[in-house]
């Protein structure tokens, strides 16, 4: 594991979570080699894992938040 997916892992960000204001879509991939996907439960690659699969959600979160 890179230096970067480490310090990506091992950092919590959650607090974070609450400047986030406008509409925020979240995927997540099973395959995620950074964030579990237990973790997660609580979208790293999830573009690469299954392109087709992310597109149709992007494109449906970007018409719903339009």
């Amino acid at each position: 594991m890179g230096v970067y997916q480490k310090a990506l892992r091992e950092t919590d960000l959650r607090a974070n979570l609450r400047q986030i204001t406008l509409p925020t879509l979240i995927l997540h991939g099973r395959l995620d080699k950074i964030c579990s996907y237990k973790l997660a439960e609580q979208m790293h690659a999830l573009s690469i894992e299954a392109l087709e699969k992310f597109n149709a959600e992007l494109l449906g979160f970007i018409t719903k938040a339009s």
